[in-house]
This record gives C-alpha cells, structure tokens and sequence, in this order.
C-alpha cells in the first residue's frame, strides 16, 4: 500500500511539474513577442480582414517554418536560398505593415510591390513600418529573397481604420 501511494504521488508530481514547465515556456514566448512590440493573441470576437496566400516558392531551405496566417507573415528559417512570394488580400483600404527581420548569416530582402509599383525594398535587419494606403491597396505582395540566409521574419498586418487629412484642420 505504501509503495503504491508513493508511486502515484510521484507521477502526480511529475505531471505537475512537466505541466509548469510547459506554462513557463508559452509565457517566455509570448513575453519576448510582446517586448518586440507584436501583438501575438488576436481576439476571439474579431475575424481578421486580412489574408496572405501563397504566390510562388522556389529555392532550397532547411529548418523553414511558416507559421504566415491571416493578419501575420511569420518565417523563421536555418537555411534559405531562393525567393518566398504571398500575397495580400484584403477589403482594407488602409493599412500598415510592421516588418521586423534578423538575418544571422548570408543575405535577406523584403520588397512589397503592388504590379509594378515597389512600396518597400530593404535588406538585411530590418525594423520599419510601410503604410499601404487606397490606390495601392490592392494585390499587394510580399517577396522575400535570400541567399545563405538564416534569420526571422515577421510582418504584422494591422487596419488604419481613421485616417485625418492635415488639410481639415486648415482654417
């Protein structure tokens, strides 16, 4: 009897602490994105009125994660060597884009072009924000071109739902 309380009071501790351990990690992760200024949770009552879809993947990487969706592109890559294409899709007529990137080693370019006009072309690290706005709204596209890359790449899509003219408060 006493050896198989002590076997149950040790997995009820193990599973306490590995349960712990796993509450630690998702708030370490989520206290980093916050103090790089990402808004991680999105919330529940809101649908996004945004969305990105894949246009055109080609080169050789290792370790690529996407975790892209709705109002987020979110690539993280060991090794990438070619060109990722999204596109934007969305009723927006204006609105930001919160482009952080990291590049350890190798070359990294992030242009947002809408057809032939380029709204956004940088390299390397990169902490910025582009603000898309009615005529160029539309079929907005995310290219991003390494080459030996290894890096982090997060742009946050987020609505500018007032917009104020200087010109109003002219008198």
């Amino acid at each position: 009897m006493k050896k198989s309380k002590k076997i149950i009071i040790g997995i009820i501790f193990a599973f306490l602490v590995c349960s712990l351990e796993v509450y630690r990690y998702i708030n370490i992760n989520k206290n980093i994105d916050e103090k790089n200024n990402f808004n991680v949770e999105s919330s529940f009552n809101e649908k996004s009125s945004f969305n990105i879809s894949q246009v055109d993947w080609t080169g050789q990487a290792k370790w690529w994660t996407d975790n892209s969706g709705d109002d987020l592109y979110d690539i993280k890559f060991e090794f990438f060597d070619g060109t990722d294409i999204k596109e934007i899709i969305t009723e927006n007529a204006n609105y930001d884009m919160k482009i952080k990137s990291d590049v350890g080693n190798g070359e990294l370019n992030i242009k947002i072009y809408n057809g032939e006009k380029i709204l956004f072309d940088k390299s390397g690290k990169i902490e910025d924000t582009v603000t898309i706005s009615n005529n160029g709204s539309k079929n907005v596209r995310i290219e991003l071109t390494a080459k030996e890359a290894e890096g982090h790449v997060k742009i946050e899509l987020m609505p500018n739902i007032i917009r104020v003219s200087k010109d109003i408060f002219k008198i």
